[in-house]
């Protein structure tokens, strides 16, 4: 008796890891397609590590903020944070 024939295709999962998060001074400014004040890629490694990289503009303490809190509805606890040549980790859950 031969075993079940498997089908031609597997059934694929596409899990969102990568984001390209912008900033803007309005709150509408994505739909408005305002021009952004900041930019930086963000992926999910996994294990709750995500990498920040190539960002753009000034991040000041408040947007640092809004950042982690983003960070951590996506599932990401601790954040590598690539600025020039040093990659600096920082906990999303404590945002000082």
């Amino acid at each position: 008796m031969n075993p079940p024939r498997r089908p031609l295709a597997l059934y694929l999962h596409f899990e969102p890891v990568q984001w390209i998060v912008r900033g803007y001074s309005e709150p509408d400014g994505y739909e408005r397609k305002a021009p952004y004040e900041l930019v930086m890629n963000v992926t999910k490694s996994g294990g709750g590590v995500g990498t920040v990289f190539a960002a753009h503009g000034e991040l000041n303490r408040a947007t640092y903020r809004e950042l982690c809190r983003g960070l951590v509805e996506r599932g990401i606890d601790t954040a590598l944070i690539l600025r020039g040549e040093l990659l600096r980790p920082i906990s999303t859950k404590d945002p000082h």
